[in-house]
């Protein structure tokens, strides 16, 4: 390598299948050594729309868990781990506005058939049919099953009429607002 041209010849000897490049100290060159465990991406699903969705259901803006008979159900998505002590990061992103002025648009995650949010994250809208916001929720937990399990996306605020990809219950952009769910299982 040092003669300054890079070919896969001088590459076919560094390392194996499943190593990676580490650092030996600043005085020494790097190695190639097995990968430390945990941390792999194991297994990654997603499902994304465009479309626009509205519903009237509404979720309180106070100190109470939303429940699944709130707001209104967007989005589900399921994922079977490959081992139950693997992590999963859940993330929603979502497009949303409200029909009414200064109110909260509430986006919140549920698993399964739970009737409690395990994740919720707000964001105040200050005028009427007002542009819709980006909202995300991450959310990291242990899977503890190797058994399926869906999530669910579902929104609303505490007055009017929620819409996902609009506003005001009409589209925007013809159609490509997009909101999705994405979940990853990690090694630990």
């Amino acid at each position: 390598l040092l003669d300054g041209e890079i070919t896969l010849a001088k590459f076919a000897n560094l390392g194996s299948d499943g190593q990676v490049m580490t650092s030996t100290g600043s005085s020494s060159p790097p190695a190639f050594e097995a990968a430390a465990a945990g941390g792999l991406v194991v297994q990654v699903v997603t499902t994304q729309t465009g479309a626009v969705a509205s519903n009237t259901g509404t979720i309180p803006h106070d100190d109470t868990i939303p429940t699944s008979s709130e707001g209104a159900q967007f989005m589900t998505l399921a994922i079977t781990p490959t081992s139950a002590s693997n992590r999963l990061i859940i993330t929603l992103h979502a497009m949303l506005s409200s029909s009414a002025a200064q109110n909260e648009r509430i986006l919140c995650l549920f698993q399964d058939s739970g009737s409690a949010a395990i994740a919720v994250m707000s964001s105040r809208q200050t005028s009427q049919n007002s542009a819709s916001t980006d909202m995300t929720v991450q959310f990291s937990m242990i899977s503890g099953t190797t058994s399926a399990t869906t999530f669910k996306m579902r929104a609303g605020s505490g007055a009017g009429t929620t819409t996902l990809n609009g506003t005001g219950g009409g589209r925007e952009f013809g159609g490509k607002y997009v909101s999705s769910m994405t979940i990853m299982e990690i090694t630990v």
